[in-house]
C-alpha cells in the first residue's frame, strides 16, 4: 500500500496550519511590491471583471458566479485571468490574501491613528 496520498494530505494539512505565516509573508510582498491595490482596480478593470471580482472574493464558484451574473462559465474564467493579472496573483487564494492585507493595513493604520 502506497503512503504518497497520506503523506500529500499531511502537507496539505501543514499548509492549512499555517495561515498566519502566509498572511504575513502576503502582507510583507503587499506592502514591498508595488500592486494594484483592490481600490485601485475600479478604474482599471471593466464593470464585468470587477462584478466577477466580487463574486470571486465572495467565494463564489466560476459555476455560481455566471449562473449570477447570465453569463458562461468560461467568460467567467477569462475574466479572473484578467483580474490575476491586473492583480499580479495566481490563484484566488492569492487573490483573497492581498484583499484581506489591504484591509488589514487599512484598520492597523486607523488603529495607530486612534479611529
Amino acid at each position: 500500500m502506497s503512503t504518497a496520498p497520506a503523506v500529500n494530505m499531511l502537507k496539505r494539512v501543514a499548509r492549512i496550519n499555517q495561515p498566519v505565516k502566509i498572511l504575513e509573508k502576503n502582507k510583507m510582498e503587499f506592502q514591498t511590491k508595488k500592486r494594484m491595490t483592490i481600490r485601485e482596480s475600479k478604474d482599471k478593470l471593466t464593470a464585468k471583471q470587477q462584478q466577477v471580482l466580487v463574486y470571486a472574493l465572495k467565494g463564489y464558484s466560476n459555476n455560481k458566479i455566471a449562473e449570477v451574473l447570465g453569463i458562461k462559465s468560461i467568460t467567467v474564467r477569462i475574466h479572473m485571468f484578467s483580474v490575476f493579472k491586473h492583480f499580479d496573483v495566481h490563484t484566488r487564494a492569492e487573490l483573497s490574501a492581498l484583499y484581506v492585507c489591504e484591509y488589514a493595513l487599512e484598520f492597523e493604520e486607523k488603529l495607530m491613528r486612534g479611529f
